[in-house]
């Protein structure tokens, strides 16, 4: 039974996760995350292991590898989307510091100055991740470290949906 749960929780964090951020990225940029995909199939590689053991023992082990390379998975998912939020960032930092130079509201230059308040705040939270990544290199860590690398993603998505708003609202209103 216990091994059941460990299975569903694999294939959960699979649907509930690795799936949707893969999805994210591949809208984002329109390629597959190959470092994701060579986690997945150590994960199959150590599922499909541990089905054709019949000691309970082996089993477990196997599942333990399983689950710890989905973890992997799902922190590889969210650094590539910090990297691909980062280069979006970079494309339309550009365009907005062209519209701040045709914009007289100063209301929307203090919103130009939040992005850039929010691009510290990604920076650091994804430099935070990284820190921790090398530093720390047991398996127990890896948890932080997919947690550091989910709160980097968030950050990004702030960042993107102010850049978003800022860059299409004004762009609007200068043309």
């Amino acid at each position: 039974m216990g091994q059941d749960v460990t299975r569903k929780t694999i294939f959960d964090n699979y649907l509930k996760t690795v799936a949707p951020l893969v999805i994210e990225y591949e809208n984002l940029m329109n390629a597959f995350p190959t470092g994701v995909l060579n986690e997945i199939r150590d994960v199959m590689f150590h599922l499909a292991k541990s089905e054709s053991l019949t000691e309970v023992d082996l089993q477990k082990r196997e599942l333990k590898k399983a689950d710890r390379h989905m973890t992997r998975a799902m922190r590889d998912c969210y650094k590539y989307i910090c990297i691909a939020y980062e280069s979006f960032y970079k494309n339309y930092s550009e365009k907005c510091k062209y519209l701040l130079r045709k914009i007289k509201i100063e209301q929307e230059k203090c919103k130009a100055v939040e992005i850039e308040q929010q691009h510290i705040i990604a920076l650091a939270d994804i430099d935070y991740a990284r820190e921790l990544e090398v530093s720390l290199e047991s398996d127990d860590i890896d948890d932080k470290i997919y947690m550091a690398y989910e709160k980097a993603k968030a950050s990004y998505e702030v960042l993107c949906s102010k850049i978003k708003d800022f860059y299409f609202k004004n762009n609007r209103n200068t043309d």
